[in-house]
């Protein structure tokens, strides 16, 4: 926004914000400029779905990355603590996995 000059102190505070960063300041900092700002920030879940969309977009662009991704959208699901939606996720990685250090005509 301050590229598109934008003139709004509370975007000074948070672009000035320097290393080592303070998680609660800047916590703090975004929620009030995005609320200052009127900025609707999406839920976790809209931002879950998101990630997960624009990796699964590599994927189609880039196939040679397809496993690479695949193990992190997995690596993901893990650190989300396994949400039931994607669980499907699991049995992708035991495909891979399959894949990979198995018989590949298995699949």
């Amino acid at each position: 926004m301050l590229e598109k000059d934008y003139e709004f102190p509370p975007l000074y505070i948070l672009a000035s914000l320097q290393k080592p960063y303070n998680i609660f300041e800047v916590e703090e900092c975004f929620r009030r400029t995005g609320e200052e700002l009127k900025i609707i920030l999406p839920s976790e879940q809209e931002c879950i779905d998101y990630m997960v969309y624009t990796q699964l977009q590599s994927i189609v662009k880039d196939e040679d990355l397809a496993i690479t991704e695949a193990y992190e959208l997995y690596n993901k699901f893990c650190e989300l603590d396994c949400p039931q939606e994607l669980v499907a996720w699991v049995h992708i990685s035991d495909l891979i996995d399959n894949f990979q250090y198995e018989d590949n005509y298995k699949c």
